[in-house]
């Protein structure tokens, strides 16, 4: 997949002929973006830079120390991040300029509630429900997937499941059925996700997005890994690592509530001074970086043509090139 991508970024890069290439998070897409942008010689920024969950067997966690590698500009979302590159010594400006999930559920969260019908259409009350999300390659084999169904299955209130097509396509393969309890959906898109993640009682995924989502929502989040690169929504108590153990995934679900999130939430943003903004940071530093690199460029420049005058100044009179003096 990522080999299909190559083609499409170069010729964006040689038609845009940009400045930077900005790379988003851990995807296939981020790779790719980053490779050609580095085979190109356009310098790389990272959003997201540092995020590390330790499971070698995601492809997400290779993607990220890769980008890492190729990127001069490191945007951290948090210190620990930024830490962790200093320690596995990345070449890059590494700035912890804050988390643009904070950005991007400040702006969202409130337009999807307003915009999306999603709740009606779904007959939804807010708070009383369970978003569940799978999509992970690791989960949608087995014995993983029946397991995570088995936990699905096992829990007393109303699930809503948007299934993934590779999630869908293993449940049919397998021949694993739902309780009558999980309405199955088809996949949503960001704003209708978003009012759905924003308003429910608890949510059960295996994304990193949105288990970060879920932090700023106030929502509480059970994640169906057994690692995550989000180490501070656990640590703060608004997250829960319940891997595929049915039995664990039922208990955090049903003793989940909203205000020990809520309380995490408002304790990490006392402890951070940047609350947010992130995407403004990210431009300003960007914008920093690239005038710098300018700057050194034209002084470089300058140089060169400072050298060549003097030379020329003390040459023979009969060059042509100087009459001296």
């Amino acid at each position: 997949m990522i080999e299909r991508m190559r083609p499409g970024i170069r010729a964006a890069i040689e038609t845009e002929k940009p400045d930077w290439v900005l790379v988003f998070g851990d995807t296939n897409s981020t790779l790719a973006g980053a490779r050609v942008a580095s085979e190109s010689g356009v310098p790389v920024a990272h959003v997201e830079a540092g995020l590390r969950s330790g499971d070698w067997s995601m492809p997400e966690e290779r993607n990220r120390v890769e980008v890492d590698r190729l990127a001069q500009l490191l945007l951290c979302p948090d210190e620990r991040s930024a830490k962790t590159l200093a320690s596995e010594g990345a070449g890059g400006e590494a700035l912890v300029v804050g988390d643009v999930m904070a950005d991007a559920t400040r702006l969202f969260a409130p337009l999807a509630r307003e915009r999306s019908d999603v709740l009606g259409r779904f007959s939804l009350e807010p708070g009383n429900y369970v978003l569940a999300t799978v999509h992970r390659e690791a989960n949608v084999v087995q014995p993983r997937l029946g397991r995570i169904a088995q936990g699905l299955n096992a829990l007393g209130e109303r699930v809503v499941f948007p299934i993934h097509p590779r999630t869908r396509a293993a449940l049919t393969r397998e021949k694993l059925t739902l309780g009558p309890h999980i309405e199955p959906a088809e996949p949503l898109g960001y704003l209708d996700l978003t009012a759905l993640a924003s308003q429910a009682r608890v949510i059960a995924t295996d994304s990193g997005g949105l288990q970060k989502e879920a932090y700023w929502y106030g929502v509480p989040c059970v994640t169906m890994r057994p690692s995550t690169e989000w180490m501070d929504t656990v640590e703060l108590g608004a997250n829960v690592l319940v891997d595929d153990d049915p039995d664990a995934i039922a208990r955090a679900v049903a003793g989940a509530h909203a205000g020990g999130a809520a309380r995490a939430v408002r304790r990490r943003t006392r402890l951070r001074k940047d609350r947010g903004r992130a995407y403004r940071q990210d431009l300003v530093r960007i914008d920093r970086l690239h005038r710098l690199r300018a700057g050194r460029v034209f002084r470089a420049h300058a140089e060169k043509a400072r050298n060549c005058r003097r030379r020329l100044r003390w040459r023979p009179a009969r060059s042509g090139l100087c009459r001296g003096r």
